[in-house]
């Protein structure tokens, strides 16, 4: 199996063929930039409706 850095510059070079890295960069940034609590509100807010559960 590849390392995993060359799966992602793989992954990357596909995404920037097909266009979509550009619409998803500011995404990407957004997640990182976000602090690892707003990240869990944000997944389970996200999956509460598949869950079964109230978001609110």
């Amino acid at each position: 199996m590849a390392d995993p850095a060359v799966r992602q510059r793989i992954r990357d070079g596909m995404a920037r063929a097909a266009g979509v890295a550009d619409a998803l960069q500011p995404l990407r940034d957004a997640w990182r930039s976000a602090a690892p609590d707003v990240r869990k509100r944000f997944l389970e807010e996200l999956f509460a409706p598949a869950c079964g559960e109230s978001s609110e």
